[in-house]
């Protein structure tokens, strides 16, 4: 990326080509950041957050946009939970090479407080956003749109994992279809358990959404799975099932999956 820059190939927003960039493995080497935005695998997130820690020094704060429903929990555990916001994006995009980024369908940008109020640091990222060419939207209840990605992602990433084919298919067949809905009225009713505000149409939302994607759309974690890379299987189905049984509900094809991917889980066996 340093010698040849950064390329986005998308059919939405068009090609594109930042040649100059700033970019960097070692974070101290910037200096004093007043925001982070982690957007790392889950997998990755302990290192990431021990190695941005230094650089948040002057009162930086982390807006992590990963997939998860405890991340803000997890990185306010080691710097400070006031420093963290809640945020999540609904973006489809993939890493087709070193400094080239494919992106597959629209997005946006989700973000806000632990609590419902507006902040002024919010307001800050908002207009920061907007003037990037970015759809972001201040959220007052971001514990719900936060569940409600996950809803989407955990049904999308899990089923099409376990079948190995890319969400057009498992989506058409009846037999996949119903696997589908399965597992998404599982991870449904975890949240429901939770408390965490999910209406009854969040199932045919989701399911709705499903069928708009392009057919040839395939999770991220498939993607990994087939590059034998380490699989976000912890966030997604373990943390449906270890809730689960904490509320007492039954997680059944949530455990099949999980126990289908396990010797996946660090990468190809």
């Amino acid at each position: 990326m340093r010698r040849e820059g950064l390329r986005i190939e998308s059919p939405l927003i068009g090609d594109f080509h930042l040649p100059d960039i700033q970019c960097t493995d070692d974070p101290q080497t910037i200096g004093q950041a007043d925001l982070v935005i982690m957007s790392v695998k889950a997998f990755d997130l302990d290192k990431a957050v021990q190695a941005i820690e230094p650089i948040l020094g002057n009162g930086g704060i982390v807006l992590p946009l990963l997939n998860g429903i405890d991340i803000p929990a997890r990185i306010g555990a080691r710097i400070g939970a006031e420093r963290v916001l809640t945020g999540t994006v609904f973006v489809s995009a993939s890493i087709a090479a070193p400094g080239l980024i494919r992106h597959h369908a629209d997005d946006s940008i989700h973000f806000g407080e632990s609590s419902a109020d507006k902040s002024p640091r919010c307001e800050a990222i908002q207009d920061i956003f907007k003037r990037a060419g970015l759809k972001p939207g201040w959220t007052p209840d971001m514990t719900k749109i936060v569940w409600e990605k996950f809803l989407g992602v955990n049904t999308f990433a899990g089923v099409c994992c376990l079948l190995r084919q890319p969400l057009g298919p498992v989506r058409s067949d009846p037999v996949t279809r119903d696997l589908l809905r399965s597992c998404l009225v599982e991870t449904w009713e975890v949240g429901n358990a939770m408390r965490v505000g999910l209406e009854d149409s969040a199932i045919k939302g989701v399911l709705d959404i499903a069928d708009s994607l392009p057919p040839d759309m395939k999770p991220s974690m498939l993607r990994d799975l087939e590059n034998g890379n380490s699989l976000e299987l912890d966030i997604f189905q373990g943390a449906v099932i270890r809730l689960g049984e904490k509320l007492g509900v039954s997680t059944p094809v949530n455990k099949l999956i999980h126990a289908a991917l396990t010797l996946y889980a660090d990468g190809k066996p």
